[in-house]
């Protein structure tokens, strides 16, 4: 490999290690408690630092190396909350939306009245009175369709958007709470 010499790093104290070690044999950390990710963060960083003298003053620490993927799955986890949120607002939004309220406080409207259009309509056997009434009957059903469709449109799209949202969250939510059992597991 180059003159690189494959070792391993306690990730607390920086002891160079087995590959088999369970516990650190300096400071007796556990690294059964790492996760496969991170252990292979350790490899990988034992691999790039050390030099073939296996000189640990110039390797720098694990711990740095872990820490910084805590940190950044912590802003990760935060990010996913945060747009999250916005998802959840932007289905709060699109339901409150002056338009949808208007098209769901009109639809039973345009069906009645399409209904009474037809109604008079049949009453009438030929002519221009019975087109007349057809005809609003049609605008009327018209204006219900619309409306039935922006009523559907929005209540998918806020579902979409909620859903999505609530997902973020709790997976953001879980990285934040997992960054959070690792830095209590480091901390002497």
């Amino acid at each position: 490999m180059g003159g690189i010499k494959l070792s391993k790093f306690c990730p607390k104290c920086g002891e160079v290690i087995s590959d088999e070690a369970e516990k650190c044999p300096k400071c007796g950390f556990e690294l059964v408690n790492y996760s496969s990710q991170e252990k292979e963060a350790v490899v990988y960083a034992s691999q790039k630092f050390t030099n073939s003298t296996n000189d640990v003053s110039t390797t720098p620490s694990i711990s740095n190396v872990t820490s910084e993927n805590k940190k950044k799955n912590k802003i990760i986890g935060i990010v996913m909350c945060v747009v999250g949120l916005l998802f959840m607002l932007s289905a709060f939004k699109a339901i409150t939306n002056s338009y949808y309220k208007y098209c769901l406080d009109n639809y039973d409207y345009y069906v009645s009245e399409y209904n009474s259009a037809r109604r008079e309509a049949s009453n009438y056997n030929w002519g221009i009175i019975k087109d007349g009434y057809n005809s609003i009957a049609s605008g009327y059903a018209d204006m219900a369709n619309d409306a039935k469709m922006t009523i559907w449109t929005t209540r998918i799209k806020a579902s979409v958007f909620a859903g999505a949202g609530i997902v973020l969250i709790v997976i953001g939510a879980k990285k934040i709470k997992k960054t959070k059992e690792l830095e209590k597991v480091d901390s002497p």
